[in-house]
């Protein structure tokens, strides 16, 4: 059995490739190693640095660790959407599921938004906050089946949170449509019912709820 050197095995891995217009594996500075099996991105410090404050200050400060070593963990996100995530930041569309409702779309989205807060990449936040409003304003269809419905609103809710909870907010316009579609098809009681459940909901997001039910108040 060979010693153990010290090292991190991880860092001899075949590093994850990122398919995206500018990437170009030369010259990269940076590497990451991305969820719990550490999976290994070499990326490009100042291409970071542009998009996301976190990456800003973990490489701006040369006292810091990650500065230091030119290495950054991130146990926290799952290495599909740091690929996403890698991908926009070198010029690819960002992957933003079109059905939010169905389990791999919602937790796609939901994963988006939580590392755009965590890793304050404010222009994934924005296209991601967009993509939601864009889906609530088209929203006209609900599953016939009650408890079904009911889940598919409860992921409505929990979007909605996060995105008020991380500093975004719906458009006025977007909450009015989608409450009144919801009255017209007789499911805004599944959504209130979801919002009533909520142990600690967004003073803004409960307001602006609460506006656009008035709206739609005949």
């Amino acid at each position: 059995m060979a010693a153990d050197d010290g090292r991190d095995q991880s860092l001899s891995e075949h590093p994850v490739d990122i398919n995206a217009p500018l990437y170009t594996s030369q010259y990269t500075d940076l590497t990451l190693l991305i969820g719990e099996e550490a999976t290994k991105f070499c990326v490009h410090r100042n291409i970071l640095t542009i998009h996301s404050e976190f990456f800003q200050v973990a490489c701006g400060n040369p006292n810091f660790k990650e500065s230091a070593e030119q290495l950054v963990r991130l146990p926290e996100v799952d290495v599909e959407t740091m690929t996403n995530i890698l991908r926009w930041c070198y010029q690819a569309p960002l992957a933003i599921p079109e059905d939010m409702v169905s389990d791999v779309g919602y937790e796609t989205v939901r994963n988006l938004l939580d590392a755009a807060d965590y890793l304050n990449i404010q222009g994934v936040f924005r296209l991601v906050t967009r993509a939601v409003d864009d889906y609530l304003y088209r929203c006209s269809k609900w599953r016939s089946d009650r408890e079904d419905a009911a889940a598919d609103e409860q992921k409505k809710v929990d979007l909605l949170c996060r995105i008020y909870d991380y500093g975004g907010k719906m458009e006025d316009d977007c909450l009015r449509k989608y409450l009144n579609s919801l009255k017209e098809s007789h499911n805004l009681g599944l959504f209130m019912n979801m919002v009533k459940e909520l142990e600690d909901c967004h003073p803004k997001l409960f307001r602006d709820i609460m506006v656009a039910l008035y709206s739609t108040v005949d």
